[in-house]
């Protein structure tokens, strides 16, 4: 029996039709809890964000051996034992980095993650420019320390193996003094108009950067970036890659 599968673009229409009435739901929610005081307390809402991240965030890293797949056709490499042999071992170096370096591997991490979120959630023909492809995606990072700069820069320095962020605490609390977290969120925002080259893609666009602002004015951080990752980030990358 064959199976057909709907084409590339009605199936990411498909998912920006959910993610409309989905963040309808959730501006509603935000709006209520927020005007009536009734909302989950912190431990709700962490157990609440791991369930989450750990059923639907995790597909989207456990289809890294796919992407593995594509990258050792390109050189030609035939065992894929390589393949999760390196993934490994970069795991676990990273993390002794991490150890070691905590603060210039977070700014590392901060920049990757960016450029991760902008060229992964470009769906459609776009001017491939990494860093255009980083400032799209660093709203992710700019959005919460905009509107809860305390709670965002908190969890910063949780991933931090002493007390405090030294210089990056400086860094992002002179940014924010000086409202430049406000000016590099704007970019952020319009740089969709000079990554894509379709005009009707920019109103999709666009609205999905309300989107992330809308959820992290709403929301805490963590709650924030749960929804983005969840729902539009790793379900749009599931979808683009059982595509190709």
């Amino acid at each position: 029996m064959k199976i057909e599968f709907k084409q590339p673009q009605e199936l990411h229409q498909s998912h920006a039709s959910y993610l409309f009435w989905g963040a309808l739901l959730f501006f509603f929610l935000g709006v209520y809890g927020n005007v009536t005081g009734d909302k989950l307390d912190e431990i709700s809402t962490l157990i609440l964000c791991s369930f989450l991240l750990l059923t639907i965030g995790i597909s989207h890293g456990a289809l890294d051996h796919e992407k593995g797949k594509k990258l050792f056709k390109i050189y030609k490499i035939k065992k894929v034992s390589i393949f999760y042999s390196a993934y490994i071992t970069l795991g676990i170096l990273i993390a002794l980095l991490w150890f070691f370096f905590p603060e210039l591997i977070l700014i590392i991490f901060l920049i990757v993650a960016s450029y991760h979120f902008g060229k992964e959630d470009c769906i459609y023909p776009v001017i491939k420019n990494s860093l255009m492809f980083t400032i799209k995606g660093s709203l992710i990072i700019w959005a919460p320390l905009f509107f809860h700069f305390d709670q965002t820069l908190t969890l910063f320095e949780t991933l931090y193996f002493e007390e405090g962020l030294p210089t990056l605490s400086k860094i992002l609390i002179y940014l924010y003094e000086g409202n430049f977290i406000l000016f590099f969120l704007l970019v952020s925002i319009l740089s969709n108009f000079f990554i894509f080259k379709m005009k009707f893609v920019w109103i999709q666009f666009l609205c999905e950067a309300f989107l992330i602002l809308v959820i992290n004015f709403l929301y805490s951080p963590l709650v924030a970036f749960t929804l983005y990752f969840c729902f539009l980030h790793s379900i749009r990358h599931s979808i683009s890659l059982m595509l190709e």
